[in-house]
């Protein structure tokens, strides 16, 4: 374990000028609408690049042309609260009291919460289904009471 404190950092948007996001742009369509995939470092060789990685490479493309942050990390199965905070863009504090609420199934080893990445993405997927059911309901009032919309 390292020796200095855990600080969270987002990543920052790269920054490519408009002329190289217009490259990134032109080289993740020219390499989906290809065949194998290449890749060529200076003058050696071409490496050809596994078909089940084509996807990653792809979104990463897509975002660094869009100028948005990425991140490439480590997919792990058990995730500790800080990271369940991070992909749901909330604080570590409110992982721990939704836990403790039972609303995000989480296990204790020894002091420390941990979360099955199905059981983040269970609990991802019944508030996408909540949030879904609640703003339909809403549209409906509003409608029914002729606020527009």
């Amino acid at each position: 374990m390292s020796a200095q404190p855990y600080r969270y950092c987002q990543s920052k948007a790269p920054l490519l000028s408009v002329e190289e996001r217009a490259a990134v742009a032109t080289l993740a369509s020219r390499a989906k609408a290809t065949g194998p995939l290449r890749i060529q470092v200076g003058k050696g060789s071409p490496i050809l690049i596994p078909k089940a990685l084509h996807a990653q490479i792809f979104a990463v493309l897509t975002l660094a042309a869009e100028g948005s942050p990425a991140a490439v990390d480590r997919l792990t199965l058990t995730l500790t609260t800080q990271q369940v905070a991070e992909r749901l863009g909330v604080s570590r504090p409110h992982v721990v009291s939704l836990i403790e609420s039972r609303k995000l199934v989480g296990t204790k080893v020894g002091t420390h919460r941990r979360v099955l990445l199905a059981d983040l993405e269970a609990y991802q997927s019944r508030e996408a289904t909540h949030r879904s059911q609640a703003l339909t309901s809403l549209v409906r009032q509003t409608r029914k009471l002729g606020l527009g919309y």
